[in-house]
């Protein structure tokens, strides 16, 4: 809930009408503020239940999601970096 809270009040960033229309690459950047175990799979498809949950994207289906980059570092704190590019 805290993270959708979070997505809604960025979206203003976005320069497109939602949710974003054509063929997209999304890149996410995990920091971990910490050595705990985490699985990148549950991450990646949190995010994009999120980002269509938001409205960002339609479907994260692989017709409309063509590309998919995830990203692990080491930080002094937990956060996601989403990129979402249109590649018509």
């Amino acid at each position: 809930d805290m993270a959708l809270a979070q997505l809604k009040g960025q979206i203003h960033l976005v320069k497109e009408d939602l949710p974003i229309k054509g063929k997209l690459s999304i890149s996410l950047e995990f920091h971990h503020a910490d050595n705990r175990r985490r699985d990148s799979d549950n991450g990646l498809s949190s995010i994009l239940d999120l980002l269509q949950e938001a409205g960002l994207i339609k479907d994260d289906k692989w017709q409309i999601v063509r590309y998919l980059t995830v990203k692990n570092m080491a930080d002094t704190e937990s956060f996601c970096i989403i990129g979402i590019d249109n590649i018509n």
